[in-house]
């Protein structure tokens, strides 16, 4: 089995096994739990934050490189979406038919795929999905959405140290990169990165630690999931 199977293999046991506990408590299916989508800017220390985040919540941590894996792996796919339990799993692609039609400009076998193994993750839930526009397309009352940015020397030093480059390079790097990103939102969602409305909190790294980051995101995601009720 290869690596990419394993893991998928070993999220979806521990969400039956977390499902199965559920039930046992209540007989209706119960609510999904809630995500966070995490959309970070090249250098601001968004990718250690999640993992941070994943460690104190027990969530599962759902990276861009798992799910642009995944997006290539149909049979992987539809194991995702049949660990749905019944009641969810019967109006999922109608789900998935409203994304497209109603959020999304592009319309690529990409683009299905993404929304199949985000809305997957989602209908789940207790997970932390960093990239790919998960915010965009998790808009559901259970998710909440974090932007992290920082300056750009802060961002340039951080790759000089973690990517042993130079300060020319990194700075390449990073303006390469914030194209991508952006051109890839943009192109799918018809959507600016950094339209700050397309989130539930934007944080400023520059002066501050990942631990401080990931407790900010953990005091405050809880309050949107009350007002919510």
């Amino acid at each position: 089995m290869r690596p990419i199977e394993l893991i998928v293999d070993r999220q979806i046991n521990r969400w039956e096994l977390e499902r199965r506990g559920s039930q046992e408590v209540v007989e209706e299916a119960p609510r999904p739990g809630p995500i966070i989508t995490i959309s970070r800017q090249r250098g601001s220390g968004g990718s250690l934050v999640a993992t941070k985040l994943a460690e104190l919540t027990g969530f599962s941590h759902v990276n861009r490189e798992f799910i642009d894996q995944i997006s290539h792996e149909i049979g992987t796919q539809k194991r995702l979406v049949e660990s749905l339990d019944e009641s969810k799993r019967s109006g999922f692609q109608l789900w998935v038919d409203g994304i497209i039609g109603g959020r999304i400009i592009d319309t690529s076998d990409y683009m299905h795929s993404l929304v199949k193994i985000i809305g997957a993750v989602t209908h789940h839930g207790k997970a932390i999905l960093v990239g790919r526009g998960a915010n965009f397309i998790a808009r559901g009352d259970n998710a909440f959405h974090v932007r992290i940015v920082a300056d750009l020397e802060f961002r340039i030093n951080t790759l000089i140290k973690r990517r042993n480059l130079t300060s020319e390079q990194a700075d390449h790097e990073i303006a390469e990169n914030d194209r991508q990103r952006k051109k890839f939102i943009e192109s799918c969602f018809n959507r600016n990165i950094d339209d700050l409305t397309a989130y539930d909190m934007v944080i400023n790294s520059t002066h501050l630690d990942v631990d401080k980051v990931a407790n900010m995101i953990l005091n405050a995601f809880p309050q949107k999931f009350a007002n919510s009720d």
